[in-house]
């Protein structure tokens, strides 16, 4: 009955990309003697990041203090342990006296934990590229770097991260799922006097079979506590995908 017939529907449970700008922002550290080149470069990228975040959080009325305090609250979780070691060792080494040991230690912590905050921020994805636009260091004091970058943002990952620092959006369940879809006619393809053209109940009727077929397939392999579905075309779509970007949202879940 249809095979003549193309309708295109469209639809993603993949978040619908975001076309970033370029932001700039620069970055300074202090290094010593003992830090190694890429070492130095990774802190000077990890710095200009950080300011370049700062702002744009701000942008997006979310608090940079809440989001760095999660940051270090997570960093100081996963080095625990081995942080209480490093400062057992140097309780010993100061009964000892060894200040050299001691000097040592301290290095290695700092290490530690600057290298940790870096790699923390570069595997929550939130920057989807970025660019050295210049280095330098301080005339006066050689080993303060200074560095210029550019970046793009990934909004809503960055959102989502600083959700799960700030504990907003952990263990969430969602109940509805919102799915952005778009229906294409082409049957004028086809000259008005095809016999086999479709007719706008006909079509009609093909809509509500695919949308039950998605919502069959959603339900049963996909999102198995969604209780309901619900399809959103243009402004419908537009509105709600701009209530969502505004914050988090106990209960949804969008696919556009």
């Amino acid at each position: 009955m249809f095979k003549n017939i193309i309708i295109l529907f469209l639809i993603s449970v993949i978040p619908s990309a975001t076309f970033a700008k370029y932001l700039t922002g620069e970055g300074e550290f202090l290094s010593v003697e003992t830090d190694s080149p890429g070492f130095v470069k990774n802190q000077l990228v990890y710095s200009a990041k950080k300011n370049i975040l700062n702002d744009y959080l701000n942008s997006l009325d979310l608090s940079p203090q809440d989001f760095w305090q999660g940051f270090e609250n997570k960093i100081t979780t996963s080095l625990e342990k081995r942080l209480e070691s490093i400062e057992n060792q140097i309780s010993k080494q100061r009964e000892n006296k060894d200040f050299d040991k001691i000097l040592d230690l301290e290095t290695k912590k700092r290490s530690l934990i600057l290298s940790k905050r870096a790699k923390l921020l570069d595997r929550a994805r939130v920057f989807t590229s970025y660019s050295i636009l210049e280095r330098s260091q301080s005339v006066g004091n050689p080993s303060l770097k200074f560095i210029r970058m550019k970046v793009k943002i990934n909004r809503n990952l960055l959102k989502r991260f600083f959700y799960k620092l700030t504990k907003e959006e952990l263990e969430r369940n969602f109940d509805k799922l919102l799915v952005n879809v778009s229906f294409e006619d082409v049957t004028n393809l086809y000259h008005d006097n095809d016999p086999k053209n479709i007719n706008i109940e006909s079509l009609s009727d093909l809509k509500l079979a695919l949308k039950n077929k998605w919502i069959e397939k959603f339900k049963g392999q996909f999102f198995e506590n969604i209780q309901e579905i619900k399809f959103l075309e243009n402004d419908e779509y537009k509105a709600v995908e701009a209530s969502i970007n505004s914050g988090p949202n106990s209960g949804e879940l969008f696919a556009g």
